[in-house]
């Protein structure tokens, strides 16, 4: 028997959320219909436009995501407006933890700034499911070294976390 190659993930470039991630997010948000949906790092909206879609396909629910980089949510903007998902979601540019839905949030997709997940998992309300994207350690290594390691936050609240890819974590505040 042939060896299995090492699986790939789908990436649109080295920043982006993986195309698997943001499927599985597509799936969970359908699944769970959530009224308020929080995505904290819009980047250039290849994530954003999945979760619109789901927003759009329940046809429920507010959808709300932020990122510090104006040329982002200029990009951003743009991207969904091509597919015609703009008005499933309000971007703003903003620091996460300064987004005042967080605390209202029955899903939030944390791909932040990796220091500010940790604040943004504290602000979220008691129920919450959250996801978190890039939570291996080698996510931690190239992206906050010298910041606390998120795996130890996480450790502390009930969920499941996968050391795929980049790694992720879903958890229910």
């Amino acid at each position: 028997m042939d060896k299995l190659e090492k699986p790939k993930w789908t990436e649109f470039d080295g920043t982006s959320s993986e195309l698997e991630m943001s499927e599985l997010l597509y799936g969970l948000v359908r699944m769970l219909k959530p009224k308020l949906l929080v995505e904290t790092g819009t980047y250039k909206g290849f994530t954003t436009a999945w979760l619109a879609d789901a927003i759009k396909e329940n046809n429920y629910g507010e959808f709300i995501s932020c990122d510090i980089n104006e040329e982002y949510i200029t990009l951003a903007q743009k991207y969904l407006s091509s597919l015609e998902l703009s008005k499933f979601v309000e971007l703003r540019c903003i620091s996460s933890y300064l987004v005042e839905e967080l605390k209202e949030a029955d899903f939030i997709y944390s791909d932040s700034d990796y220091q500010c997940r940790a604040k943004e998992i504290e602000l979220a309300k008691k129920g919450c499911i959250i996801v978190i994207h890039d939570t291996s350690l080698e996510s931690w290594k190239r992206y906050s070294p010298t910041s606390k390691y998120l795996g130890d936050t996480l450790a502390t609240y009930d969920g499941l976390t996968f050391d795929v890819s980049r790694g992720f974590s879903i958890i229910r505040k």
